[in-house]
């Protein structure tokens, strides 16, 4: 028995689909059953019960994923110990990046840790915030860049920093004139809003909501390009990050960027990971590296 046929049957247990689990996998269906039968030949016991509805483990199948899980665990655990006693920091990670969230930010972050670790190389994968703690939750990624979760149950959450959410409005807009806002003030007006996988807009309406109005969403658009442009045209106002925000009114000097004065709306982000995972070595050295970064930072 190797360690990769015990990886191989996790997966399949996790996905209850050899299909699924071969895509997860990245290797074919064909090999991953064959992978399976030969563990159970070995074994000389049935793993899985087979029907038109998916797979489950029987009941050895069960016994062995209990065990198999803490083996797979000490396994990582040993191979970074031995990452950290030769330091050997080589590898890969995979890490979510929503976006729009901090590009510029987590971009230097990015080129300066490979820089500093040009062993470690990191596998970048833009999604929706969403579709980031859906891939953390499912075990698809080591890692996820992330505003703070609301559901905790599966995931761990590492807060990096805080961040203002700050208008954005025309120039010739009243509110541009403001040296602050109250979301009230904001109920008459038309909303240009990220698309629903981005969680900011989300917080977005619910603030609204608390201030008594439901927003007029007359733009949905998942380019930022755009919603700068749709601004800079009069056609609506938009609320997004600080960092955002000052780079659209870099691009264009036609919008304006004002805080809000009720309650300072804003969002923490930090890293996400699935709890039932043990990072490894080189993805705690990724964390501690960006904490160190962010140390003492605020985005207010």
């Amino acid at each position: 028995m190797e360690i990769r046929q015990i990886k191989n049957f996790i997966q399949v247990c996790n996905d209850k689909s050899f299909s699924k689990a071969a895509e997860n996998l990245h290797i074919s269906q064909q090999g991953l059953s064959k992978a399976i039968k030969n563990l159970e030949d070995e074994l000389e016991i049935s793993l899985f019960d087979r029907s038109s509805k998916g797979v489950k483990p029987t009941e050895f199948g069960n016994l062995l994923l209990e065990r198999s899980q803490k083996i797979v665990n000490e396994f990582d655990l040993m191979v970074d110990f031995l990452y950290d006693k030769a330091k050997l920091k080589k590898g890969t990670i995979s890490i979510g990046l929503p976006h729009l969230l901090y590009t510029n930010f987590f971009a230097t972050i990015i080129c300066k840790f490979q820089d500093t670790y040009p062993g470690i190389k990191l596998e970048i994968v833009e999604l929706g915030s969403y579709v980031c703690e859906k891939n953390i939750e499912d075990d698809l990624l080591d890692i996820s860049f992330a505003i703070k979760p609301v559901n905790t149950e599966k995931i761990q959450f590492i807060r990096i920093l805080s961040c203002n959410m700050m208008l954005l409005v025309n120039e010739g807009n009243y509110l541009a004139q403001k040296s602050a806002v109250k979301f009230k003030d904001l109920e008459n007006e038309k909303f240009i809003m990220l698309s629903p996988e981005y969680k900011s807009r989300q917080l977005t309406i619910e603030c609204c909501l608390q201030s008594g109005f439901k927003p007029n969403i007359v733009f949905t658009t998942s380019q930022l390009e755009l919603i700068i442009e749709l601004v800079a045209l009069n056609k609506g106002i938009t609320i997004l990050s600080e960092p955002n925000s000052l780079k659209a009114a870099k691009i264009s000097d036609k919008t304006a960027v004002v805080p809000f004065q009720d309650t300072p709306f804003k969002i923490e982000v930090g890293f996400i990971f699935n709890k039932s995972r043990n990072l490894n070595y080189i993805t705690n050295i990724l964390i501690n590296y960006t904490l160190d970064f962010f140390k003492d930072k605020e985005l207010d």
